[in-house]
């Protein structure tokens, strides 16, 4: 989403404040896949080059990192839409009612975070939308996993009308190994500034905790 940029210390993350021209190849992804090694430089977005400065055009989500003892593994999987029983497990977490139509965010993705062969689940949901002819009592943002039959709250928010503007909603983006670490990340977007973040979060002690 041309927004983030990170650097790695005794494997904590920083992130930095302002953008700048590496002079290194990255590993690229390219919507989970891999594309290649180039170089980035920023100008009103990232731009690629090949070895030979050539420009190189892409067309989605961008994730790409240097070698630098970092080892990242991604991970593929396609964002479905919660069916009935995920519903009322988010009823039952939230303590109100919720209709699927109500539903502006609705994401799931079904894959084996960390290859023990036990299929797990992240789901994002919220109803935060912002139009005066819908009036809703209760709106929330929520993001869990099931993970290894363990339920684990990424994000869970009751949101106050008032608040609208200035909560962002959340997005399935990356699951990946860093370094061996399961990790997923989630965008943040926000209405009035129109900014997307991105958060990281990594197991810890079987539950999966925010880094970033």
């Amino acid at each position: 989403d041309n927004t983030d940029f990170w650097r790695v210390n005794d494997n904590r993350f920083y992130r930095e404040s302002t953008f700048e021209n590496i002079d290194s190849l990255f590993q690229t992804y390219e919507n989970n896949i891999y594309k290649g090694e180039f170089y980035f430089k920023r100008l009103n977005v990232w731009n690629l080059f090949d070895k030979n400065n050539n420009y190189i055009s892409y067309n989605g989500n961008l994730l790409a990192y240097t070698n630098n003892d970092l080892y990242l593994n991604i991970k593929n999987f396609q964002l479905t839409q919660i069916d009935i029983n995920d519903l009322e497990d988010i009823k039952n977490e939230m303590k109100f009612n919720i209709n699927m139509d109500d539903l502006n965010i609705n994401e799931k993705a079904i894959l084996d975070i960390d290859n023990n062969g036990i299929m797990d689940e992240i789901i994002s949901v919220s109803n935060i939308v912002i139009n005066e002819s819908i009036d809703s009592e209760n709106y929330f943002n929520l993001v869990y996993i099931n993970y290894n039959n363990q339920r684990i709250n990424l994000f869970k928010e009751e949101v106050k009308v008032e608040d609208l503007l200035v909560v962002p909603t959340y997005h399935i983006k990356y699951v990946l190994e860093i370094n061996g670490i399961e990790s997923i990340m989630i965008s943040e977007r926000y209405f009035s500034e129109g900014g997307i973040n991105n958060v990281l979060f990594q197991k810890k002690n079987d539950n999966f905790q925010k880094v970033l």
